[in-house]
């Protein structure tokens, strides 16, 4: 079951293992770019109510841009940058995004965040590399892959027979 079952984003999971495809993708002509600040705001329209994308420019890194998947086809990266002009945070954009879209910016954020957090092997401490779109993280030192945590969370309201909250 997808998380945000009236997506479209497709993951790409197979072809995202080929990173000459990968790479292809920066310059395919409907690819999309949004940025994610240091406080995980993505770029946004001034309202606050739309993501804000731009084309790709200059060659593609695949160490700072991250594949999030295909939209009809259309391949969304996402890179960490302080986005030129307005931004907003998942929990401004979260009410009012179709769920495409909330999709995308949010896989964008948590791609970002963890290649932030995370660019060192927690075995050896060597700097890992960047694989699969940005899915993974290889250490060149141990041969170990490393990916993005999913963490699941649950808010849960317990009530008594009355609908009391506990």
């Amino acid at each position: 079951e997808p998380w945000v079952p009236q997506s479209e984003l497709d993951r790409v999971l197979d072809a995202r293992l080929d990173a000459a495809w990968v790479a292809a993708q920066w310059d395919a002509p409907g690819a999309r770019v949004i940025g994610v600040d240091d406080r995980s705001n993505v770029s946004s329209d001034p309202s606050g109510q739309h993501l804000r994308w731009i084309t790709p420019g200059g060659p593609f890194d695949p160490a700072h841009h991250f594949l999030v998947g295909t939209v009809a086809g259309d391949p969304w990266f996402a890179v960490a940058a302080t986005p030129e002009g307005p931004s907003a945070s998942l929990r401004q954009l979260a009410g009012v995004l179709p769920e495409t879209d909330a999709d995308v910016a949010t896989t964008a954020v948590a791609l970002v965040n963890w290649h932030r957090v995370a660019p060192y092997c927690g075995r050896c401490g060597t700097l890992s590399d960047v694989r699969e779109g940005g899915h993974m993280r290889w250490c060149p030192t141990c041969d170990r892959q490393r990916f993005p945590r999913t963490d699941p969370a649950v808010i849960v309201a317990i009530l008594d027979d009355e609908g009391r909250l506990l």
